[in-house]
């Protein structure tokens, strides 16, 4: 069985046995003095009994709030493999390496290593070269810098 149906179920009669409460007050005055003990330790279970109820209670809304966030952290997961599935590494003249679209993806552009391998994706941007031999590329995000021959772009 469910716990939430038992759970469910043992709310029902706990409402019952509130609804009954005042009545069961005016028979209490009817009911012989030997048998008040014997109504006390009924009582006494009863409040017991809400007592679990409530912490189960307590205990499954913990426990969907924990699953909710496994969900979410599972999605995440399967969203970046996605992501990744669409991009290879590759070394740019045997000193740099950046994470590419493969064939058929997205237009070219070069993602920062290091991001990519934190699950971001982070776009390098080419800084104009000065006249220099060598271009400057940076990612937006963690400021990482690679230095690749002026004519190598993205794509090429």
């Amino acid at each position: 069985m469910e716990p939430t149906t038992v759970i469910a179920g043992a709310g029902l009669a706990l409402k019952l046995v509130q609804e009954l409460g005042p009545r069961l007050t005016e028979l209490r005055k009817k009911i012989p003095p030997e048998w008040r003990d014997e109504i006390a330790g009924i009582s006494d279970k009863v409040y017991e009994i809400r007592t679990e109820v409530d912490n189960a209670r307590d205990r499954e809304v913990t426990l969907n709030e924990r699953c909710r966030e496994l969900n979410d952290q599972l999605k995440r997961v399967e969203d970046w493999k996605a992501v990744k599935a669409g991009y290879a590494r590759r070394n740019i003249d045997g000193v740099v390496t950046v994470f590419v679209p493969k064939d058929g993806g997205e237009s070219p552009h070069w993602l920062c290593a290091n991001c990519f391998e934190d699950r971001r994706k982070s776009y390098l941007q080419g800084r104009d070269n000065r006249g220099r031999e060598f271009r400057e590329w940076k990612c937006g995000r963690c400021g990482a810098t690679l230095e690749v021959c002026y004519r190598r772009a993205p794509g090429e």
